[in-house]
């Protein structure tokens, strides 16, 4: 069965640099920064590691973002853990993973489709938070309300 070009250029992604990202514009036409994520695809071929997921991200910085979190696991020899923060990857902000069962698996759809053409099971994966200002994380106490609803799935409580 052929590829269609969206699933050859991640085979190809992940083929030539170890992982592809995928940022998925809203539903509707919408520049709300709370309707765009992006998530990689190949992390579990490539390391072995679950899938990143990052919300409410301008789609312009998330996809390097991304790409900086995964350098730094790769060449700080880390493996992807809940709680774990990296100091590498925004501007000199930390940022931390996290696992959240509220994000549904529909949101990472290629990645899922990727683990089944590579013939694994659907990936598991931890969302990359960022703090606000004062430096505090969604899920700590004093976060700005904002930056906790822009890095919340749409729907979730």
């Amino acid at each position: 069965m052929m590829n269609d070009p969206a699933e050859q250029n991640i085979i190809a992604h992940v083929r030539d640099h170890g992982w592809s990202i995928m940022k998925v514009a809203p539903a509707t036409d919408s520049d709300d920064a709370e309707e765009w994520f992006a998530y990689t695809i190949g992390l579990p071929n490539t390391f072995g590691w679950p899938e990143l997921i990052c919300l409410g991200m301008d789609s312009d910085v998330v996809g390097p973002v991304l790409n900086n979190a995964v350098a730094e696991l790769r060449d700080s020899k880390l493996t992807p853990t809940s709680g774990l923060q990296l100091h590498d990857v925004l501007n000199g902000s930390p940022v931390k993973l996290q696992a959240n069962p509220q994000i549904p698996s529909n949101y990472l759809g290629y990645a899922k489709w990727f683990a089944g053409h590579s013939g694994r099971d659907m990936p598991t994966w931890l969302q990359l938070l960022w703090p606000d200002k004062q430096g505090r994380f969604p899920g700590e106490a004093g976060c700005v309300t904002e930056v906790v609803q822009l890095q919340t799935p749409i729907g979730a409580p």
